[in-house]
């Protein structure tokens, strides 16, 4: 049976410490943890470093631009700063804001951004190795909005153009694209086996596409998908929002990555906007309502 875990189940978080508004907090930007410390964006657009006790250990300083405004880094720039210390090591200019978190994967960086073009970039200097453009004739979107995977020399990532592309990492050619009717793909993809896993938005589909670009399967979600899809053993868990009332519910679902069947499903009182978290047989989702839920 599917339950929300309570603490009578024995479910008792506990705040290590709890980052105030001033510290970390501003825009949709997600805090990464690396080497032992937290790294975040400040209200200010500042990026910061802070140590397991809470301690800031540097800022990126005055008049950085990170994570201001709605749409992340707003002066469309791509950076590499030193985890040490904050320095910045270079910087790549975009067409656009950049939304996405980079990928990083045998020195180089794998990036999207609302100009619509997917960069490949050297990881040590940020000169640009090739760019896709996801520009489709007849379609009036293009920014890309997800996070690309890199998974075995592919990399994949999704359109507002209406696609899932298949890119070649070596050289940056479209091995395949994958179409979704002129509906959004803005979530990152989970990749396994070559078989790429991606929500969309408006229709309201998961998609499984093969390993050369053919559909699997499709199933009809209950919500729209912005977040990736987490791929753990043989289950697909998807989470849901409602892009058009910020008042309206969410869902989790639960599907056989084989087949796309519904194993479980379950209504959220708010729109869940980032990826779950599963950890030792529970399953964690952040909820737009100010909760954090736990499932079993």
């Amino acid at each position: 049976m599917l339950e929300l875990r309570k603490e009578a189940d024995g479910f008792r978080p506990s705040v290590l410490y709890r980052l105030a508004p001033q510290v970390f907090g501003s825009d949709q930007q997600t805090p990464i943890f690396f080497g032992g410390n937290v790294y975040g964006v400040r209200p200010g657009g500042e990026l910061a470093c802070m140590d397991p006790a809470g301690k800031i250990l540097w800022t990126s300083g005055p008049g950085s631009r990170f994570g201001l405004g709605p749409y992340s880094i707003a002066d469309g720039r791509i950076y590499a700063l030193s985890a040490a210390n904050g320095k910045e090591l270079w910087h790549f200019q975009t067409g656009h804001v950049v939304r996405a978190t980079p990928a990083v994967v045998a020195g180089r960086v794998y990036c999207g951004s609302f100009d619509g073009k997917v960069y490949a970039l050297d990881a040590a200097t940020g000169s640009k190795l090739w760019e896709v453009d996801t520009a489709t004739k007849g379609t009036p979107w293009h920014a890309v909005q997800g996070s690309c995977a890199v998974v075995d020399g592919t990399v994949y990532v999704g359109s507002r153009s209406g696609f899932l592309y298949a890119i070649d990492a070596a050289t940056g050619k479209v091995r395949w694209q994958e179409s979704h009717d002129g509906n959004w793909v803005p979530s990152s993809p989970a990749v396994r086996d070559g078989i790429a896993y991606v929500g969309q938005s408006d229709g309201h589909k998961v998609t499984a596409v093969s390993p050369d670009g053919k559909v699997l399967w499709r199933i009809d979600a209950p919500n729209e998908t912005f977040a990736s899809p987490l791929l753990a053993g043989d289950i697909l868990y998807v989470a849901g929002n409602d892009n058009y009332n910020q008042q309206g519910k969410g869902s989790l679902c639960a599907l056989e990555a084989k087949t796309g069947k519904v194993v479980w499903k379950l209504e959220l009182p708010a729109s869940v906007w980032a990826s779950p978290v599963l950890v030792d047989g529970t399953l964690y989702a952040a909820c737009a309502d100010g909760k954090l839920y736990a499932i079993r």
